[in-house]
C-alpha cells in the first residue's frame, strides 16, 4: 500500500520542479506566476485527495477481506458433551460393632487318683429255719448178704525204654577219638601278589565237623597276614574231609581248630 502511494506522489513532485524552474524565468509576468501557482496547488490538492481516496479504498477492501479470511481460517470447535449416566449412590455400609471375644473360663476338677473306699453296710439277716416236724418211718430192711470181693491181679506195666540222649556238640579234645584230616584235601592257593612281594601269613579257622566227617560251618578265629590269605582259605575249606569223631563208640559232631600257614619255601 505504501508503494502505490509513493508512485502517485512522484508526478506531483515533478510538476513542482517544472513550475519552480519556470518561475525562475525572469521573463514571466506576475499574473502568469499566480495562475501557475494556483494550478500547482490544485494539482497537489487533487493528488492528495486522490491518494487519500485510494488509501481509503484499499483500507476498506483489506478490512472486508480480512474478516472473510478470518472466518475461513477460524476453526470450528465442536464441544461434545458426553452424557454419563448418574452413578448409583454407593450404599454406605454401617460399621459393624466390634465383637470382643469372650474368654471362657473352665474349671476342670481333676478326679482324685485314690478311689474312695466303699462303705459296706452291715445287713442283719435273720434266717429263721422252718419248723420241721420229724417223720418217723419204720422200714423193714432185709439182712444184707455177705459180698465176696473178687481178687484182681495187677500186672506190672512194662517200663518204657530209655530214650537215647541227644548228642551234644563237643570239642575235638573232649571225645575218645578226635577227627583226622584226610590227605586228599585241597591246598589253598598262595595269592600271586603276596607271593611276588614275599609276604607270609597264617589263618586260623574253627570248623564244625559232623558225624560223616564233613564241614558244616566255618568261623574265622585269627589272621596274621593279608586278607587275600583269608579269601584263599575260605574258598577250599568247606571241601575238607575228616574221619568222623567217636565218643563212647558213637560218631559225634565236634568243633575243631585248623591253622593254615602261607610260607615261601627256599
Amino acid at each position: 500500500m505504501n508503494l502505490m502511494t509513493t508512485a502517485t506522489i512522484l508526478p506531483s513532485q515533478t510538476l513542482l520542479a517544472n513550475d519552480m524552474g519556470s518561475s525562475t524565468n525572469p521573463q514571466q509576468t506576475p499574473h502568469n506566476a499566480l495562475s501557475k501557482l494556483y494550478l500547482t496547488g490544485l494539482v497537489i490538492a487533487s493528488a492528495l485527495l486522490i491518494n487519500a481516496l485510494i488509501i481509503w479504498m484499499l483500507c476498506s477492501l483489506n478490512g472486508m477481506k480480512m474478516p472473510a479470511m478470518q472466518q475461513q481460517q477460524q476453526p470450528i470447535t465442536v464441544m461434545l458433551n458426553q452424557h454419563n449416566p448418574p452413578r448409583p449412590q454407593e450404599q454406605q455400609q454401617e460399621p459393624q460393632p466390634e465383637v470382643k471375644p469372650q474368654i471362657l473360663t473352665v474349671n476342670l476338677q481333676m478326679p482324685d487318683p485314690t478311689p474312695p473306699t466303699p462303705q459296706l453296710q452291715t445287713l442283719d439277716l435273720n434266717l429263721a429255719m422252718p419248723n420241721m416236724s420229724p417223720v418217723m418211718v419204720s422200714v423193714m430192711t432185709p439182712p444184707t448178704p455177705a459180698v465176696v470181693k473178687p481178687v484182681t491181679r495187677v500186672t506190672p506195666k512194662p517200663k518204657p525204654a530209655p530214650t537215647p540222649a541227644t548228642p551234644q556238640t563237643m570239642n575235638s579234645d573232649q571225645v575218645d577219638t578226635p577227627p583226622r584230616e584226610l590227605a586228599s584235601n585241597p591246598t589253598p592257593v598262595y595269592p600271586d601278589r603276596e607271593k611276588q612281594r614275599g609276604r607270609t601269613g597264617e589263618v586260623t579257622v574253627k570248623l564244625l565237623i559232623n558225624e560223616l566227617g564233613r564241614v558244616e560251618d566255618v568261623q574265622l578265629v585269627s589272621n596274621t597276614g593279608s586278607q587275600r590269605f583269608v579269601q584263599s582259605v575260605m574258598q577250599v575249606i568247606r571241601q575238607f574231609r575228616f574221619t568222623p569223631a567217636k565218643h563212647h563208640g558213637q560218631q559225634v559232631k565236634v568243633w575243631g581248630i585248623k591253622t593254615i600257614r602261607f610260607e615261601i619255601g627256599e
